[in-house]
């Protein structure tokens, strides 16, 4: 059984887990929420510290990067306003200016931009293209569409709250964040076995649990949360790890072992939908509208097809629009968020089931992407360059 399989059985397996347990044991998932989600965030943080550990940014040519971030603010940005357009046209009757239906429909749509780095590297890794220049380009492609997703969301919190001073709090953490990245890579002397990879997860997880709860404390309606993919994948990038103890056995079999666990807790971590789905839309309707919203979100994610004409080739470029499908799993939990705003209605059960749909076609969505990096010769040797050869 392919590693891709393998964990896309997890997944499955827990997405499973996570419609039968309330039905069963109602009061069982509950008390499992927030240990489950620490235990998710603590292997997030794990496979980003990998992955940014062999990243290198090349700062003689800082232009380069401009490209990569304005592609991945597409990929922020058009799945997002794809869908908000659907909701409005939709669900909210085309009321093009109503303020409260613009607003509402633009949280309920938030879900469907943010690209899964634990997810996509991890399958990605699994698939055996983290030597190919379409994994490489991936991997700065998710990381700046993390950062757009949390810059996004700041005047949606706007909308709501007003201009608070933690939301420019934030904004200065990943400005700081990136700037200590950009200066002093791999200049970091830390230890880097597993066993201490782990402890820096389990340390960031913390931390990010902390200042979320001060924040809390201070005003609940805006806490300050960075997540763990930013402040891990930026320690990667400061430690200095040779790319042997990467793949070394006792790293890769802990790297299996925090990947499958991850992968299970993605899959429990969605919300029981029984109780969103009510019959207030005929059931294949409701189908139909999870089909458009998940098609629309994922044509969002395809700017990348039009872009890097002079170093890629049309196949890599399809491949790595492709790589940017699978969703975060902390979407569902932004979803629920909404109803505390006082939002609901079948577009949250629309958004969530599309989510699920596109979580459970993540092993269909890598394996495309490793059919056409196959298909155009992408698979690497270990001797072969980090760029793929240039169009002509």
């Amino acid at each position: 059984m392919s590693v891709i399989t393998l964990y896309s059985l997890y997944l499955i397996f827990g997405l499973t887990l996570s419609q039968l347990i309330p039905l069963f044991v109602p009061t069982f998932l509950p008390v499992l929420t927030e240990p489950l989600q620490v235990v998710s965030m603590i292997c997030l943080s794990y496979i980003m510290i990998l992955v940014g550990a062999e990243f290198n940014i090349d700062r003689s040519n800082p232009k380069q990067y401009s490209m990569d971030y304005f592609v991945a603010a597409t990929a922020a940005a058009c799945p997002w306003i794809f869908v908000a357009l659907y909701y409005m046209f939709f669900f909210f009757d085309a009321h093009w200016v109503d303020f409260n239906s613009w607003r509402e429909s633009l949280v309920i749509s938030r879900f469907a931009a943010p690209t899964s780095a634990g997810i996509l590297f991890t399958m990605l890794a699994a698939a055996g293209l983290a030597k190919t220049w379409v994994f490489k380009k991936a991997r700065i492609l998710a990381v700046f569409d993390d950062l757009d997703t949390v810059l996004l969301t700041i005047p949606l919190k706007i909308l709501f709250v007003g201009l608070r001073w933690q939301l420019f709090l934030m904004l200065l953490m990943m400005v700081t964040l990136l700037v200590v990245a950009w200066y002093y890579q791999h200049t970091l002397k830390w230890k880097t076995s597993p066993r201490f990879i782990f402890y820096y997860a389990a340390g960031i997880t913390l931390v990010s649990e902390l200042v979320y709860l001060i924040g809390y404390q201070i005003n609940p309606e805006v806490p300050i949360y960075l997540g763990v993919v930013l402040p891990s994948f930026v320690l990667g990038m400061l430690l200095r790890v040779e790319h042997k103890a990467i793949v070394a056995p006792d790293m890769q079999k802990l790297s299996h072992y925090v990947s499958s666990i991850f992968m299970v807790i993605v899959g429990i971590s969605m919300p029981f939908m029984g109780e969103l789905v009510q019959g207030d839309i005929p059931y294949g309707i409701l189908v139909l509208h999870v089909v458009g919203v998940t098609i629309l979100s994922n044509l969002g994610k395809c700017f990348a097809l039009f872009c890097y004409r002079k170093e890629a080739t049309l196949r890599q470029r399809l491949a790595v629009s492709i790589a940017l499908f699978p969703r975060r799993e902390m979407s569902a939990g932004k979803i629920i968020v909404t109803i505390s705003y006082g939002l609901g209605g079948v577009a949250i059960a629309v958004s969530l089931l599309s989510l699920c749909l596109n979580l459970v076609l993540t092993g269909v969505i890598i394996s495309a992407v490793k059919y056409l990096c196959e298909s155009d010769e992408l698979l690497c040797d270990a001797g072969e360059t980090e760029h793929p050869k240039q169009v002509t």
